[in-house]
């Protein structure tokens, strides 16, 4: 009987020990999703959720169905929250969170009844379309133009005398051609004409209205707030907004007009009106402005005149650059990261003062660029270049125009450059490159202990900024003397990068096989990185080629070690160029050329729960990835720049990419590479992202479907509504696509990794030519069920090792568990979903196995799994037009009586491709000819020719075009006999050449 007791009073003690939960609230409740907010009363070791219809109940551990979640999930005692997916529409639920410490006795008692909204009436739902705004050269009539003297000394000056006016004058400020501009700060910085100035005593705490006599607002208008001073002022205190906010700066609101004296502003959401608990403090004056905004606009370029730029909404190039002006980052502030080391300030350099400007437009025919810091030439973790541009969320209607923003390439390094937040944001026209951050690299040069004396160097190549250096030969280092500590071998940068070895005090060294420089080396720290007791510079960098570390006791070598040369002193990634995560928004990016490697475009969660940001517009641009900065491709220089993707999103709302190319991407950093990552993290969270007419080419994997993200932050609100269409996707998922050193798996050749958390998964008239890797999946699940999928009209391409469809192998068991291909979609995509009329091939699959794979749906699937027999015009040259005879057996076409796959034509018009026809003879005479091509749209298309200059650059004429139909015939009259023109045809994305003669 004793031992019955004890082991009883085992059992109480650990049900005991089990947390308990208690339910704090919900939110993002759709028609299959819901958020459900909890605290926990102690620490705990997993987390499932258990779900039922009503009239069921779960609270007491069992019954229903119970979503599991991965060990990667961060566990919060307080603030805690997961996301239900998989609902079924227009039903009561009781959804029970239940925790353990044990993996055996899990909480109980803990639920929360919602019901989930009624099935839109278009299912799935489409992406809410984001909101936009004109970025189109303004009307310039009646501005003041003024031009910036040879030196560029009175630039600043220019600035501070047009935002003194702008409430009623515009100013031009002209750059003359060739004119460099390189003061440390460019700053914005007065406070906007057009701001409204109030105090907290105009916060009416009781009926939540704001006071400002004659405010002239009206119903339904927008408006943002700022403070000034910031940082020692605070708005008046509210928790009636999403995620409990109140006023934030910068944040957009909608008016509701009181009366002429009084008004209150809605939350983000539109619909709830404000309400306040106190009113605040600030050090000067709250300030109001409204939009449009009241201010004349400011505009900043070349002199040059427009009809010797590249017409308006026409990519600019690096060839333009003779007729540019150029703002230069002087080496005064590389290696600053902020204050008065920022170049160009939409504000001042302090930061605390939110003068709220607005009405800037930089471009056409600017250079922003940075010097060639000589740091860079003469150091292996030279300091880089930081905050080049930088704007905060309380400026708005900011945009760059066919502007060449650019680094300087290796040697120098570029990262965190551009703080791209506030209203109405435009990038458009322009050209960016060398937006990259190297890190050294060497092969061979392996360092090895050979006695207690002794040690080598194998030969080898140490790749640098400035360049390889070769050790040609195995080096033997033979140490004498009684000393001890650390030395360390190294090419000398500062010595012509001769092979050097620096000892301890009491240690001599000599070497054979090559010469070797000695000198004394500096303190050690253990690290054999950049920060150990190399030869450093002023900036205490290293001024070495690092090789190896030899310890040394006593006079004998107690360990030799090969060196870190990767790890920088600051950044331990590549480049982050861009980063805009604060917003508000819009934004718009169009017609750009981008090119770089790291994070280079990367829209973070700065924002967090404050700020709510979204409608993001990117239009016909295009991302690059250079294959040179794949360390250990064929086209390598033999550095890291350390890639995770070019395009990501970890928050955001209504997402629009619209015709734009990604060309080349790998894995490196982070195994899920893909080239846009939809990474729902660590605030708002993600919804509403659509891609349409878009090409990926050379990479590892394409998108997430907008993915909750198990990682060290609460789980965001469900990412809902994800349209995918038309698009075209080829050469995914190669082991090329890889650099093993960065610790990474081989490429997945994910066409998408999700959804996980969402509902509404829209996958139409995509063409999927090939996607390979160890993961190949058209979706790579987590978590959660998903409801509203639909899979349609696709050419879709399944490997045997997922079926086409695959559960994530951290997922815990669960009633997926290995389940892949149909089965998992059964299992997974409830309570319903639609996978039909898809042309589905596979590389390693015959006809009968695929069709095992998804029985009972309609579907094509070829007897020929050959690319080459897919029915496209020419695989091999990658044309993807579809040809009469699609797929073997085929019975009939798409859902809408189309063609399966993507429409080429649509897609490549989307994308603004040009076809040159060129200049027919039949239209040739000895005074003019006419030049012919295909536009993609109807915007006008001058055509520029020159009989002096083949680049068209320098000296040419313009004819214009006034657009409309897609084929066109543009006269060139007035041309000499006999004669050799060079012609450009200046269309937005493509600016095709030709030449011809006269007769």
């Amino acid at each position: 009987m004793r031992y019955w007791i004890i082991f009883l009073l085992g059992v109480f003690s650990a049900a005991a020990q089990t947390p308990t939960v208690t339910i704090t609230g919900t939110d993002g409740l759709s028609h299959s999703v819901v958020r459900v907010k909890f605290n926990v009363s102690s620490n705990y070791s997993a987390l499932r959720t258990r779900y039922i219809a009503a009239p069921g109940s779960c609270t007491s551990g069992t019954g229903g169905t119970v979503q599991t979640s991965t060990s990667n999930l961060a566990r919060f005692t307080s603030g805690m929250a997961n996301v239900i997916g998989g609902l079924t529409p227009n039903t009561t639920y009781q959804i029970c969170p239940e925790v353990t410490t044990d993996g055996v006795n899990w909480s109980t008692g803990a639920g929360v009844t919602v019901t989930t909204l009624p099935l839109p009436a278009v299912h799935p739902a489409l992406p809410i379309a984001p909101a936009t705004f004109n970025t189109n050269y303004p009307d310039t009539t009646g501005y003041n133009t003024v031009t910036v003297a040879s030196d560029c000394s009175d630039l600043q000056s220019r600035i501070d005398g047009a935002l003194a006016v702008q409430a009623t004058t515009g100013t031009i400020i002209q750059i003359p051609a060739g004119t460099v501009c390189s003061q440390p700060n460019i700053q914005f910085a007065r406070p906007a004409a057009d701001i409204v100035q109030f105090q907290p005593s105009a916060i009416n705490t009781s009926t939540g209205a704001i006071n400002i006599n004659n405010h002239g607002l009206t119903e339904g208008q927008m408006v943002t707030f700022g403070k000034q001073y910031g940082s020692l002022s605070s708005f008046p205190a509210s928790s009636s907004c999403e995620f409990g906010n109140g006023l934030i700066e910068g944040q957009t609101y909608t008016v509701h007009v009181i009366d002429a004296n009084n008004f209150r502003i809605y939350c983000p959401d539109k619909s709830t009106l404000m309400t306040f608990a106190n009113q605040g403090n600030v050090t000067n004056y709250f300030a109001l402005t409204s939009f449009p905004r009241k201010l004349k606009w400011i505009i900043i370029r070349s002199a040059t005149p427009d009809s010797q730029l590249p017409p308006e909404h026409t990519r600019i190039t690096p060839a333009w650059l003779p007729k540019m002006a150029s703002l230069v980052d002087p080496v005064v502030n590389v290696g600053n990261s902020g204050g008065s080391g920022t170049f160009i300030s939409f504000g001042d350099t302090d930061g605390n003062n939110h003068y709220m400007v607005s009405n800037i437009r930089i471009g056409p025919g600017i250079e922003i660029t940075t010097a060639d810091s000589p740091e860079a030439h003469q150091s292996s973790d030279p300091l880089p270049w930081f905050r080049l541009i930088f704007c905060n969320t309380w400026n708005s209607n900011i945009v760059f125009d066919r502007t060449y923003i650019h680094g300087q390439g290796t040697p120098n390094r570029m990262t965190a450059d551009w703080f791209w937040n506030g209203t109405n944001m435009g990038l458009v026209d322009s050209y960016l490159s060398n937006l990259t951050y190297f890190h050294p690299m060497y092969t061979g040069l392996t360092a090895t202990k050979t006695s207690g004396t002794t040690f080598t160097i194998a030969p080898g190549v140490e790749n640098m900024g400035g360049g390889p250096v070769s050790l040609p030969a195995m080096v033997t280092g033979t140490i004498s003397g009684s000393g001890s500590g650390r030395a360390f071998v190294y090419f000398d940068m500062a010595n012509s990068n001769a092979f050097t070895v620096s000892v301890p005090p009491n240690i001599g060294v000599s070497c054979s096989g090559a010469t070797c420089a000695s000198a004394a080396a500096g303190s050690n720290n253990g690290t054999c990185n950049y920060s150990d007791g190399w030869p450093k510079d002023s900036s205490n960098n290293p001024t070495a080629g690092l090789i190896a570390c030899v310890d040394i006791s006593g006079g004998a070598i107690s360990g030799v070690s090969n060196a870190d040369p990767a790890t920088s002193r600051w950044n331990t990634e590549g480049s982050s160029f861009m980063i805009g995560g604060v917003g508000p928004g819009p934004y718009v990016a169009t017609n750009n050329w981008i090119e770089g490697a790291g994070l280079v475009w990367h829209h973070d969660d700065g924002g967090g729960t404050a700020w709510i940001r979204g409608d993001y517009n990117y239009t016909r641009n295009t991302f690059k990835t250079p294959f040179k900065y794949m360390y250990g491709g064929s086209e390598s220089d033999g550095l890291r720049y350390f890639l995770r993707q070019p395009l990501e999103w970890k928050s955001g709302r209504r997402i629009s990419l619209f015709g734009n190319i990604f060309d080349g991407a790998w894995v490196e950093v982070t195994p899920a590479s893909v080239f846009i990552a939809f990474t729902s993290v660590a605030g708002q969270g993600i919804t509403d992202v659509d891609l349409q007419n878009n090409t990926f080419m050379h990479g590892p994997g394409i998108t997430n479907v907008p993915t909750l993200v198990d990682g060290g932050a609460v789980l965001t609100p469900p990412p809902v509504r994800f349209r995918f269409k038309n698009n075209l996707a080829w050469d995914i998922g190669s082991s090329a696509y890889w650099v093993p050193q960065g610790g990474a798996g081989a490429p997945t050749g994910w066409l998408f990794e999700g959804p996980q958390g969402g509902e509404d998964v829209i996958v139409d008239h995509n063409t999927i030519a090939g996607n390979t890797g160890r993961g190949s999946a058209v979706f790579w699940l987590f978590d959660t069920n998903v409801e509203g999928v639909k899979v349609t009209n696709n050419f879709l391409y399944l490997s045997s090792n997922t079926q086409g469809v695959a559960q994530d192998g951290s997922v815990p068991a669960n009633a997926c568990f290995n389940l892949f291909g149909k089965a998992l979609a059964d299992c997974k995509f409830t309570p319903n979903y639609t996978w039909a009329n898809n042309v589905m091939m596979s590389p390693d699959a015959s006809q009968a196995t695929v069709q095992s794979w998804w029985p009972s749906l309609h579907n094509y699937i070829p007897s020929d799994m050959s690319l080459n027999s897919a029915g496209w015009l020419s695989y091999s040259k990658k044309d993807f037009h579809v040809t009469s005879k699609y797929c073997s057996g085929c019975s009939s076409p798409a859902t809408d009586s189309r063609d399966v796959g993507a429409d080429i034509d649509v897609l490549q018009a989307a994308q603004g491709k040009v076809t040159l026809i060129g200049v027919p003879e039949a239209n040739l005479t000895s005074t003019s000819a006419v030049v012919s091509f295909v536009a993609p749209d109807s915007m006008g298309c001058p055509v520029d020719y020159s009989a002096s200059d083949p680049n068209v650059i320098t000296s040419f004429t313009r004819v214009s075009d006034g657009g409309g139909a897609r084929s066109r015939n543009i006269t060139l009259s007035g041309l000499t006999l006999g004669t050799v023109y060079h012609y450009r045809v200046n269309c937005a994305v493509e600016q095709p050449t030709g030449q011809f003669r006269t007769r």
